[in-house]
């Protein structure tokens, strides 16, 4: 009872009388000669202020630091230098709480330092199986604040890569997830930005040449975008602030430019037999398959079977197409060539051939007949040649 209630804190001083005669007074210290609390040692309070306060200062305000000092230092060989625990289901409850209280300058509530090559200055671990629970969060109640940052520091090159101001990793989830619930336009759930250095940065300027956001994966999406009623990807210029391409959620795809492929035709996707060729020039069957010609001048003729096409129609969504063969109806194609009724010069018109597969030149004209005008020279036997695709 009187340790608790009477010793708080309090001046206390004992009085020495020998033979009822004071002989002095001595002031009560609740820790006379301690160097350090004995292992074990608990601090208990039920007031409003600290339990335990250690300040590391070097004049009389709170709020000015000592230039090396510490006000508390935790070390552990195998386990925690310093260790918060909170068991209070109030939000704003926490284990170990840092606060930043100066007027300006860029001081830190809770600071984490790494000297390792692979450690971690600060770790947050959400050990629940179950629920929303967060390992690190971060909040701000600031309109131009920020709930966590990071910074990677001036190391941009040699032989130990690049460093990451933010890395997330995840074995089976996120590794970075970002939400937002504003109801106005310009918020993000997840913002980067690249610029060449700080003073840059804070003037809002770009010329680094870096990436905003960079996706990368070994063997899955590198980056999915999922958007419920508005456009699921934009690409905006910032000089003027245009929109310059984007892809709505049905699908729709609108640029201001135009597209540039290494292909040079375009390719419909159509059921075909099994067995066909890139450059086989390619007739339809009875069964409204696609299969190559063996007869000259066939009017059945459909096009070109396209090695590498610039644009692709009728796709499947997984991009398979089982049973199917691109039909290269319009462009340049490369295609199979026989020079079996002639040689074949640049601009010579082209029609089926007896040759499976194979063009020729087309020394009269019949409807519906023609597929395309060569663009190169055939002096003799088979070979594959650069053709202008226009059926007529």
């Amino acid at each position: 009872d009187v340790y608790q209630w009477h010793f708080n804190g309090q001046g206390l001083w004992l009085g020495v009388e020998v033979g009822g005669v004071a002989i002095g007074c001595q002031e009560i210290l609740p820790v006379p000669y301690a160097l350090s609390l004995r292992p074990g040692a608990s601090i208990d309070c039920d007031y409003m202020f600290p339990a335990l306060w250690v300040s590391n200062v070097t004049g009389n305000g709170i709020g000015s630091s000592s230039e090396n000092g510490r006000g508390i230092v935790g070390t552990s060989v195998n386990n925690y230098g310093v260790y918060g625990l909170s068991s209070s289901t109030d939000d704003d409850d926490a284990g170990v709480y840092g606060l930043a209280n100066g007027g300006s300058g860029t001081t830190s509530g809770v600071y984490g330092a790494n000297n390792s090559i692979s450690g971690t200055g600060v770790k947050g671990k959400a050990t629940a199986t179950s629920g929303y629970v967060y390992g690190v969060t971060g909040l701000t109640d600031s309109p131009s604040g920020v709930g966590v940052f990071g910074w990677a520091g001036s190391h941009t090159s040699g032989t130990h890569g690049r460093p990451y101001g933010v890395y997330g990793y995840s074995n089976s989830g996120h590794g970075v997830y970002g939400e937002t619930l504003g109801d106005w336009s310009n918020i993000s759930g997840v913002y980067g930005k690249a610029v060449m250095d700080h003073a840059n940065a804070v003037n809002g300027v770009n010329t680094a040449g870096g990436y905003g956001v960079r996706a990368e994966s070994n063997t899955g999406v590198a980056l999915a975008a999922k958007s419920a009623s508005g456009n699921i990807i934009e690409a905006w210029d910032t000089d003027p602030n245009n929109r310059r391409w984007y892809v709505r959620n049905d699908g729709q795809v609108y640029a201001d430019g135009s597209f540039h492929s290494g292909g040079a035709d375009f390719a419909e996707m159509l059921p075909a037999v099994e067995g066909l060729e890139p450059g086989d020039v390619l007739v339809i069957g009875f069964d409204g398959q696609l299969l190559r010609s063996s007869s000259p001048y066939a009017t059945s003729v459909m096009g070109v079977y396209s090695t590498e096409p610039g644009f692709v129609g009728g796709s499947d969504e997984e991009m398979e197409n089982p049973d199917k063969a691109p039909l290269a109806i319009v462009g340049i194609v490369p295609v199979k060539a026989s020079a079996e009724n002639g040689p074949i010069a640049p601009g010579d018109l082209l029609t089926t051939s007896s040759t499976p597969g194979h063009a020729m030149f087309a020394d009269h004209f019949v409807g519906g007949a023609i597929i395309g005008k060569a663009l190169e020279p055939l002096e003799e036997g088979t070979g594959i040649i650069q053709m202008l695709v226009m059926l007529q």
